[in-house]
This record gives structure tokens, sequence and C-alpha cells, in this order.
């Protein structure tokens, strides 16, 4: 009946006004963490590691405050650390490539598996790109993805390089599909 129905309606009113308010009292949390962030950062990496780390007790999704963590663990020399938190910045979807870089200046690059490595290569700018695929080219022989790899850095590369890149190849690889394609397109 009507009373049922004008229940509802105030209800769903009520509510949506409820949630209007906690999300702008979420918002006003991060903003003040946020600005807790920058005047720690100013004090020194340990104080913005411990302001970090509060405010991802509330907020433990923000980007922001984990970039913090990062540079404050790489400040420090906690490399270990440091990888963690891009770890869970690439879990939470931060960007691929930014990430790659920072493994990069750690030389961590290993803490992404092989075939990561190749999909991220895939897009990456060439310097990236590069190191990417070199790492996958440091992995023992029989890691499968490592004849892909050979035949992308020998793609990229030229004189020498590119000869010992394909002849490794063919020398241990001579059936797989990466050596196929190497002939195919007229490198062997």
């Amino acid at each position: 009946g009507g009373a049922a129905f004008h229940a509802h309606v105030r209800g769903f009113l009520a509510g949506f006004q409820l949630a209007f308010l906690f999300k702008a009292q979420t918002h006003a949390s991060v903003e003040y963490g946020h600005a807790r962030l920058e005047e720690m950062d100013s004090r020194s990496p340990a104080a913005a590691l411990i302001a970090a780390i509060e405010h991802l007790v509330l907020h433990p999704h923000d980007v922001k405050a984990l970039w913090v963590c990062y540079e404050a663990h790489t400040t420090m020399g906690e490399t270990k650390k440091a990888v963690g938190v891009l770890l869970r910045l690439k879990d939470l979807g931060e960007d691929p490539h930014r990430i790659v870089a920072q493994l990069v200046q750690l030389n961590k690059l290993g803490v992404l598996s092989p075939t990561e490595r190749m999909r991220l290569a895939d897009k990456a700018a060439n310097d990236l790109r590069i190191h990417l695929l070199e790492s996958v080219v440091a992995e023992p022989d029989s890691e499968h993805e490592r004849p892909n790899a050979l035949l992308a850095l020998a793609e990229v590369s030229n004189g020498e390089a590119r000869q010992a890149l394909l002849a490794e190849l063919n020398k241990k690889y001579a059936l797989h599909s990466a050596t196929q394609a190497a002939r195919a397109k007229g490198l062997m």
C-alpha cells in the first residue's frame, strides 16, 4: 500500500544522503592524509614512511601513499620492501611501464615472471623493451620464453650482437617456432 511505498522511498533517500555524507568524509580523510604525507615527506623519509603507513590503514588502495612508501624505502636502502610496494602498485593497476622503470633501477626485473616481462616488452618503449628482453635472455636455457626473447632482441639489435643472438637461437632452439619465424623473416 501507500504507507509501505512511502517508507521505502524515504529509506532510499535517507540512504542516499548518508552515502553522500560518508563519501564526503572519506574524501576529506584522503585529502588530509595527502597533506600530512607532503608535510612528513619534507621532514625525512622515515617520517614520510610512518605517515604513509598510518594513512594506508584507513585507505589501503591509496596509490599516492604507496608511492610515498616506495620512495621512502628506496631512499632508506630497503630494496626488498620497495619491490614489495611496486608489486602492490602493479596489482592495483598502476602504470606498468612506470613500475618496470623502477624495477630496472633497482635491478629487480626478475620479480616478474618471464611471460609477464615478454608481455610488457611488446608494449614498452625501446629502452625498457631492451631491459625486459635481456632479462628474459638471461634466464636458464630451459625457460620457454627465452627463444622468443632471443628473436625479439635480435630484431632490435644490429651487427655482431644480432648475429650472436640469432646463432644462439639457431643452435639451442633449432626446432622452436621463434627460429622458424627468424628464418621466415630472412634473419638467418
